[in-house]
This record gives structure tokens, C-alpha cells and sequence, in this order.
């Protein structure tokens, strides 16, 4: 009797430390539970002249470069598989349409390129074009000098001027469910756009030094450079939350059920849009551009002339 009894309440304590055990690991694989952090694979990838506006999709992966004038092509698995040459520094890229787009705002152009890097030629957007955003066919390029966004039929390359009113500096933009997000960069707002009726256009104010832009998790969310900090608004422009990052957050990107926030304070961070919570990883250089593709992120280093691959980390 006392055997059985011996053996029950062995049973009983091999349970609980189990569950404790499972308590600590925070099994049950619930997305709610949060995640696990982040971690870059493997040694970063060099990529000469200051890269920094990075796009990522069908096992390409585009990254344009100040200093080296062109834009250096990567595989899924980092390696590299081709380049053209820009007619100046770029800034940005954007992959739509089959085709690679970077801006080069001191020549006022946006090239247009085949995946492998082929047929590069310029569309001429008529002002200098900083930040890029794509959406069903469309790329859409911010002019800070003509104070507009230009729309490029990413079929034809046909261009279209939506003229932001009230703006000062549209630099940056994010399409999606109709609407674009414009970011103007010294005005420190972001407006909401109809491109069938930009007179329409709303403002809604940000912190300083605004910067990149992006729509996830039915939220817009912003990096504020200056405050160190990432603004969380509704599709209807309410801020819902301010959340600090520290460092200086420079581009944005979502995916895996996060926000990324290319930090060009040594960081990259991920903010989970469930409670906010932000965790970060070092990353060598200044964070400038970041993108999704395949199971990774993609994060440009421009000081140190570097392209991260990073692990997003499962849900836990």
C-alpha cells in the first residue's frame, strides 16, 4: 500500500515540475504569449558604399547605395546575384510590378530594372524622388522639393503627379487599402491621402524628425528620428500610442506579426503590436533600411557598409 501510495505522489511531483518547466518556456505556443527574440544569421554581408534603402520579395533581394551609386542584388540566402548602376546616389528601392524601382533624388529619376538587374533605365518623375512605396501596380515616389508624390504605373511606366496640399516635405510614403501615408519631415506630420482626391488630404501630428513609414497589424506606425521614438496611429489618423525605442529609429517594415525599426542608434528592434513591448538586438554600423523577405528580415548597415539577415524569432 504504501508502495502505491510512494509511486502516486512521485507521479504527481514529476507533473509539476513539467508544467513548471513548460511555465519558464513559455509553452503552448499561443501568439498572444509574445515572442522570441530575434537573432541575425550568420556573418553579415558586405555591400560597399553606404547602403540603405533595402526591398525584399521573390527570393530577390535589392539594396541601393549612396556612395556607390547603384543597387547590388542578393538571393534569399545573402548571395549576391547581380548590380546596375544608378546616375547618383540612391536612396530607396521598391520591388512592384516584376520589376526593381530605386529613387536617385539628385538626378531626379527612378530606375527601373528587371529582377536580375537587366534593361536599367531612368523614368523621369520631374522633381528629385526620396522615399518609395508600392501597391496593386503602383509606385509611388515622395518629392520633398515639388511637394507631391508621384505615381508610376508600374506596367508602363507612365507617370501621374498627386500634389500633397498643406505639405511641406513629403519625404517618405506608405500605400495600402487606398490610401497613401505621407510623411513630411519638417512639418512633423503625416497625412492621409486619397489619390483619387489629393485636395482632400488630412495631417496628423508626429514627433520630430519623422521618417519612415508603414501600415501593419490595422495601425499606421511611424519613426520619429529625433524623439527615439515610433508613433502608433488608427487608419483614421488617432495616435494610439508612443513608443520609445531609444536610439535613432529610421525605417520601418512589418512582418511575422511585428514592426521592425531599422535604429540607426546600433539596433533593431521589433515592437509587438499585441502590448507594444519592443525588443531590440545590437547591429554593428547605422541601421538604415529595412525589409521582409522569405523567413528573414533584411537590414542595411550604411557606416558600416554591411546587409544584416536576421532570424524574426517564433511566437512563443
Amino acid at each position: 500500500r504504501w508502495g502505491r501510495i510512494a509511486l502516486a505522489l512521485a507521479t504527481l511531483a514529476g507533473a509539476a515540475v513539467v508544467v513548471a518547466i513548460l511555465a519558464l518556456a513559455g509553452g503552448g505556443g499561443d501568439e498572444g504569449d509574445g515572442f522570441e527574440a530575434p537573432r541575425i544569421v550568420g556573418p553579415p554581408i558586405a555591400v560597399d558604399g553606404f547602403p540603405v534603402g533595402v526591398a525584399a520579395a521573390d527570393g530577390t533581394v535589392a539594396v541601393a547605395t549612396r556612395e556607390g551609386e547603384r543597387v547590388a542584388l542578393f538571393d534569399e540566402r545573402g548571395k549576391p546575384a547581380g548590380t546596375f548602376a544608378l546616375p547618383g546616389p540612391g536612396e530607396d528601392v521598391a520591388l512592384a510590378g516584376g520589376s526593381i524601382w530605386a529613387s536617385v533624388p539628385g538626378s531626379g529619376v527612378v530606375v527601373r530594372a528587371d529582377v536580375d538587374g537587366g534593361n536599367a533605365e531612368p523614368v523621369d518623375v520631374g522633381s528629385p524622388p526620396l522615399g518609395l512605396g508600392a501597391d496593386e501596380g503602383t509606385v509611388y515616389a515622395a518629392q520633398p522639393e515639388a511637394r507631391s508624390v508621384a505615381a508610376i504605373d508600374a506596367g508602363d511606366g507612365s507617370v501621374a503627379p498627386i500634389p500633397i496640399s498643406g505639405s511641406s516635405t513629403p519625404s517618405f510614403v506608405a500605400a495600402g487599402d487606398g490610401a497613401l501615408w505621407v510623411v513630411d519631415r519638417d512639418g512633423g506630420v503625416v497625412f492621409r491621402v486619397d489619390p483619387g482626391d489629393p485636395d482632400a488630404a488630412e495631417d496628423f501630428p508626429l514627433g520630430e524628425n519623422p521618417k519612415g513609414v508603414v501600415i501593419g497589424a490595422g495601425s499606421v506606425w511611424v519613426a520619429n528620428t529625433d524623439s527615439s521614438s515610433v508613433v502608433r496611429l488608427s487608419t483614421g489618423g488617432d495616435e494610439l500610442d508612443e513608443i520609445r525605442v531609444g536610439g535613432e529609429p529610421r525605417l520601418l517594415a512589418y512582418g511575422f506579426g511585428r514592426v521592425w525599426v531599422a535604429n540607426g542608434g546600433g539596433s533593431v528592434d521589433a515592437i509587438d503590436p499585441a502590448d507594444n513591448t519592443v525588443q531590440s538586438i545590437e547591429a554593428d554600423g547605422s541601421p538604415e533600411g529595412v525589409a521582409i523577405g522569405g523567413d528573414e528580415v533584411w537590414v542595411t548597415a550604411g557606416k558600416g557598409d554591411l546587409l544584416y539577415r536576421i532570424d524574426p524569432g517564433a511566437p512563443r
